[in-house]
């Protein structure tokens, strides 16, 4: 039996994914969403090729999307948390000035 490869964009889905999860736990949330999206799209064009018959070759490409697409939303949530804290109150003379 062969096997067929992969699209080269699939292919590169596992560096691609490394690397959105190595920006979630530097912080970096904005970039780890950008990636995540744009994996799931490129792994949402690739299930949507495999034949409607294949399902069991769908059903276990789907199950990785879900997964892609819940620490997409993970990292989704993280990032609109921190844009919707206001700033850090700024050092005055080595102490933080409070704000109240």
């Amino acid at each position: 039996m062969q096997v067929a490869s992969l699209p080269e964009g699939v292919a590169a889905l596992p560096a691609d994914i490394h690397r959105a999860r190595s920006h979630m736990l530097a912080g970096e949330y904005g970039q780890a969403l950008e990636i995540h999206k744009k994996a799931a799209g490129m792994l949402k064009g690739f299930i949507d090729s495999i034949p409607r018959s294949d399902t069991a070759r769908r059903s276990k490409w789907q199950i990785e999307l879900d997964e892609l697409l819940r620490e997409a939303a993970l990292a989704g949530s993280v990032y609109e948390e921190l844009k919707s804290m206001p700033p850090k109150p700024p050092k005055v003379r080595g102490r933080e000035v409070s704000s109240s």
